[in-house]
């Protein structure tokens, strides 16, 4: 079923224009690829499907994904992402007014509002973290992160030491 609906799934990615999830996308085929025992059919499976894709795309869709790597010809396309990182910037700046606690669960879109900085929600976690919950917060969380994968990681070794199969898991 997944491989009968990926084209379906590639032309909404493509339609969306997210490039966020496009870099996702690029993260994911890495991973296979890192782990795959046939690269070279891999890579021109990949290849057909970008040169696919790319022939496929208008104008303003080719120019969005290049302006990821500063290509892009569109003035548009391109400020978009200068604005993104000057609204990061923005966001730490905001999470640094109360820097200890933060402003609040939640109020990452009202902080920045009254900081000048727009209502849009923040499009970075840790920003958004600092912001909501200050360094002390954010401390907590990246520990409980780091927790997390630890015990993943045990459990991984566990599974691998006992030569489980995932069914028998």
């Amino acid at each position: 079923f997944y491989l009968l609906s990926m084209p379906v799934l590639m032309l909404a990615l493509v339609l969306t224009m997210s490039r966020g999830s496009m870099i996702a996308l690029m993260v994911i085929l890495y991973m296979i690829f890192k782990e795959s025992t046939h690269k070279l059919m891999l890579i021109l499976m990949i290849a057909l499907a970008l040169g696919t894709a790319w022939v496929n795309m208008n104008d303003v869709q080719k120019d969005r994904y290049l302006s990821l790597v500063g290509a892009g010809s569109n003035e548009k396309s391109q400020s978009t992402v200068d604005g993104r990182f000057s609204g990061m910037a923005n966001e730490f700046l905001v999470g640094l007014e109360r820097p200890i606690f933060g402003h609040g669960m939640g109020t990452s879109a009202e902080a920045k509002y009254h900081a000048g900085h727009g209502r849009q929600a923040a499009h970075n976690l840790y920003a958004q973290l600092l912001m909501e919950i200050g360094l002390i917060g954010f401390i907590i969380f990246i520990r409980y992160m780091a927790s997390n994968y630890r015990q993943l990681k045990k459990i991984k070794e566990r599974f691998v030491s006992n030569n489980l199969s995932e069914e028998q898991l």
